[in-house]
């Protein structure tokens, strides 16, 4: 009897060189952090970046029982996201665009997961320069900035997140008013 050997699913996804805008030490720098932090939490999918002479690629583990954020996800499987996303902080790495649909759940996994990293979080679509983020999940302070989106949009948008999905309220409604870290985003909406 033969065995055919277990083939992981991955989802590809390709950017030109010439579309991505940070300095190409910085996205080097970005991809190998994202791998690194990928490696050590289960609340990232599995991820690498291949760099060849045009375009660079990103293989993602395929998280094949990944469901809407709003289907699951108790307080320890948000905290488990917390802790990985505290983790890319201390790095000063910003997912830049968390928002409801680039998290998921995973019961198999017990946790929620932040997906959608991008190697550059400025890019050119359509002749434009354009910013990897979502309205409406950015940090207030970081509107209007040359580069809108930082730790602290990243916290923003982990709170927003948090208050779509249990329906309730963590932010206050003053603009200069910083989110808190995730942890304590995840204890104060499963109060």
């Amino acid at each position: 009897m033969s065995h055919r050997p277990v083939t992981r699913k991955e989802h590809v996804r390709k950017w030109e060189l010439s579309q991505l805008l940070s300095a190409s030490k910085d996205t080097e720098r970005r991809c190998a952090a994202i791998e690194s932090l990928s490696r050590k939490y289960a609340a990232l999918p599995s991820m690498r970046f291949e760099r060849n002479t045009t375009q660079i690629i990103r293989t993602q583990e395929w998280i094949a029982d990944g469901r809407s954020i709003h289907r699951g996800g108790d307080e320890s499987a948000w905290m488990r996201l917390a802790e990985a996303l505290e983790a890319k902080d201390e790095l000063n790495l910003v997912h830049g665009d968390l928002c409801v649909r680039n998290l998921i759940w995973s019961k198999e996994r017990g946790c929620c997961l932040a997906v959608d990293w991008e190697p550059d979080l400025i890019q050119v679509r359509g002749n434009k320069q354009v910013f990897k983020v979502t309205k409406g999940y950015i940090q207030p302070n970081d509107m209007g900035l040359s580069e809108p989106f930082s730790v602290h949009s990243d916290r923003y948008a982990f709170a927003r997140c948090l208050e779509q999905v249990r329906k309730i309220e963590l932010l206050s409604k003053k603009d200069d008013t910083l989110a808190p870290l995730y942890q304590e985003s995840v204890r104060k909406a499963f109060r």
